[in-house]
């Protein structure tokens, strides 16, 4: 199902997008669902040390 805002995606995204949200590093590693690039949780920077908030840079 398409919601508002999600034009961007391409046709197999839009039968099976059903929303997004910000995932932290730890609940992606401890998640069940399937995100793409698997890689990801390795690749975010840890908040802790880097001393700022990347959704607001």
């Amino acid at each position: 199902m398409l919601r508002d805002g999600c034009s961007w995606l391409d046709a197999m995204e839009q039968r099976t997008h059903i929303g997004y949200r910000w995932w932290s590093r730890e609940e992606l590693r401890a998640t069940g669902e399937t995100f793409y690039p698997v890689e990801l949780p390795g690749l975010m920077p840890d908040r802790e040390t880097s001393g700022t908030d990347q959704r607001d840079a």
